[in-house]
């Protein structure tokens, strides 16, 4: 799936609130596959617990296109489901470990704040 600028920048989707290839599908008009794959790949999502931007995110703009770009393959049944699991360890090794640090360190900075 491809957005046109600015919204193919992750802080324009995230005003839309595009957060996720599985939110913006119109399952109404969608093939039976489709729908089956998004069931399948919801079993695997998890609700995020925050919604912010870190410098890491900043360094790597093209990892959520990445993660976009799969789940649709997955989704519409042009790609396998073991796509999932390549991209994420490509997500991990290219900057997805830090993000996840960041986020991690964001998170618990904001629990301390409670």
């Amino acid at each position: 799936m491809t957005f046109i600028p600015p919204y193919d920048q992750r802080v324009e989707q995230e005003k839309l609130g595009i957060f996720n290839v599985i939110s913006i599908a119109d399952r109404r008009w969608a093939p039976d596959v489709v729908l089956e794959n998004i069931k399948t790949t919801s079993k695997y999502s998890i609700d995020s617990a925050f919604y912010g931007f870190t410098p890491a995110m900043s360094k790597y703009p093209d990892l959520e296109k990445s993660v976009i770009e799969t789940c649709a393959r997955v989704i519409t049944g042009a790609g396998p489901l073991s796509e999932i699991a390549d991209m994420q360890q490509k997500w991990l090794n290219n900057g997805g470990a830090e993000e996840t640090a960041e986020v991690n360190a964001m998170y618990q900075q904001m629990q301390n704040e409670k």
